[in-house]
């Protein structure tokens, strides 16, 4: 192949796309060709497609085969159209190269069926929320996960095999994906939870080219439009959902152990939680505060050991450190307390209420309207709550069933892609 400067890429569906957008730095795509005359004269990325009557190759010049019928079309070209075997290649997916056709060859092309292609993007370790909605869309799509660090080539390629492309996160990947132009042929979604909504990047997308936004709540929705402009049509609210098979229901009562999941940062209001465990154990020394979660900054861990000394409450506070059996280390807890002065639809609330466990909720913007009657704005009033005979694990269940409940979420996504697709 090193004396080829040119070539034709013979398929102009998505295995050719996908060629094209992975071999245009290689070599100088000449045109594309296709047995389909819909799409004659048309082009891709500026690249006309031909008929193959119009193929003409060189010495230095030669034809690239770009699709699951790569058997009828080299017979097309070696019997019909009397083209030199030599001069045909095929494009090998998972290589990234050209390769001469071999008779036994088992070359890895996408499955032929009917079923749309979903791509899934987030960055590595950005997927918590995204597995239960990735399998649950296997039986009816082609489902991809792709996990990206800083080689941005498995979306490129990704996003020419896909239909429909799902950005978890309003990140840097979505900025990215969206600028591209295969972009503008594509069904792209972006799911925007929380901290995106404070961040540079709601600037950097090209909104444009995106066909769905999902955001998790009311309030996010709110924050984000105020800033950008986004059109009304592509806007839509659909909550995070609870799979209520792994957040098994047990009856439970009032007790004295309280339950705080989730990281440790400044948005999760550290300062006030301290305070308000301190408050809650002056009132009474047997309440036991049990944290599962995991520090962003070392700051913190050192002020809360300061405090927790300085408070005289390091005795009722148990750091447990992050778990990845919340719905197990939840057995034996009464409460579950959040402190957050920012939140989007917080999941790690929303499993303990699954479980029956009751909800002390602090005010963060939006609360209100997503928890109602749970929620405290003053420590005086948390406390209230929390010793109040008011005590029932069903109402908690049936709350995230009737609101938050992974069927529902799954109903909607089902709903919205079908509007798309």
């Amino acid at each position: 192949m090193n004396n080829v400067k040119e070539i034709i890429i013979f398929g102009a569906s998505k295995l050719g796309k996908m060629a094209f957008f992975n071999l245009k730095n290689q070599y100088k795509i000449k045109y594309f060709c296709d047995n389909d005359e819909k799409k004659w004269g048309n082009y891709i990325d500026g690249i006309k497609i031909i008929s193959p009557t119009e193929v003409e190759y060189s010495s230095s010049c030669y034809i690239v085969i770009a699709s699951m019928y790569f058997r009828e079309i080299t017979k097309q070209l070696t019997v019909d159209l009397k083209i030199d075997e030599n001069h045909i290649y095929i494009y090998d997916i998972d290589e990234n190269k050209l390769r001469k056709l071999k008779p036994k060859d088992s070359i890895n092309l996408p499955k032929s069926n009917d079923l749309k292609n979903i791509a899934f993007f987030c960055v590595n370790r950005g997927d918590a929320f995204l597995d239960h909605i990735v399998n649950s869309l296997k039986k009816d799509y082609n489902v991809k996960k792709i996990l990206v660090d800083e080689d941005y080539s498995l979306m490129d390629k990704a996003m020419v095999w896909a239909d429909i492309c799902w950005f978890e996160w309003c990140d840097e990947l979505i900025v990215y994906g969206s600028k591209l132009e295969i972009a503008k042929n594509k069904k792209i979604i972006c799911r925007l939870h929380s901290y995106e909504a404070f961040g540079s990047t709601i600037y950097n997308v090209n909104w444009n080219n995106v066909d769905k936004v999902i955001f998790v709540a009311e309030h996010v929705r709110d924050n984000v439009l105020s800033k950008v402009s986004i059109s009304e049509e592509k806007i839509n609210i659909i909550y995070n959902g609870i799979d209520l098979k792994k957040f098994a229901f047990k009856p439970r009562k009032k007790g004295f152990n309280i339950a705080y999941v989730g990281y440790i940062n400044f948005k999760k209001g550290p300062m006030l939680l301290l305070h308000t465990i301190k408050a809650i154990v002056d009132r009474d020394s047997r309440y036991k505060f049990y944290i599962a979660g995991k520090f962003n900054d070392e700051r913190y861990i050192v002020y809360f050991k300061q405090m927790l000394r300085e408070l005289g409450i390091k005795n009722n506070v148990i750091y447990s450190g992050w778990r990845n059996d919340v719905n197990v280390w939840l057995e034996d807890k009464n409460y579950i307390i959040s402190s957050s002065l920012w939140e989007g639809n917080p999941v790690g609330v929303m499993e303990a209420m699954a479980e029956g466990i009751k909800p002390l909720i602090h005010n963060f913007f939006g609360a209100k309207k997503q928890f109602g009657k749970y929620v405290w704005s003053s420590i005086d009033e948390c406390i209230e709550k929390l010793e109040t005979d008011d005590y029932d694990s069903e109402e908690y269940r049936k709350f995230i069933i009737d609101n938050y409940s992974l069927e529902r979420e799954m109903k909607n996504i089902n709903s919205l892609i079908n509007d798309i697709k």
